[in-house]
């Protein structure tokens, strides 16, 4: 909740989000789900897509969001739908170790 207010507060004054311009967008849950309650937010989801520009990243969200409820749960995260591996969205993520998907920055991953 409080990050939702920051990143809100930070768009309405200006501040320079940008974390990912023109780069790779991140590959873990835990990457997006801020206040690590087990379900990414599309405020979430903006503030650590922020700069991504391979696709939009509300394009992005609502495509992970299958049941479109609003959030992402990681069930749903974890196999992103077919439409954005034929865009290669994720590939850079499939070359990484394979526990990436479900990892939070563990150790293991």
């Amino acid at each position: 909740m409080i990050a939702t207010f920051l990143y809100v507060f930070l768009l309405m004054t200006g501040v320079e989000l940008s974390k990912h311009r023109g780069s790779q967008i991140p590959c873990s849950f835990g990457e997006y789900d801020l206040n690590r309650d087990g379900i990414i937010l599309i405020t979430e989801f903006l503030y650590a897509a922020d700069g991504y520009e391979k696709m939009s990243p509300e394009t992005i969200f609502n495509t992970l969001d299958k049941n479109h409820d609003g959030k992402v749960m990681r069930v749903e995260f974890i196999k992103p739908s077919p439409g954005l591996s034929r865009k290669g969205i994720f590939d850079h993520c499939k070359r990484r170790k394979p526990c990436i998907w479900d990892c939070d920055g563990c150790s293991n991953c």
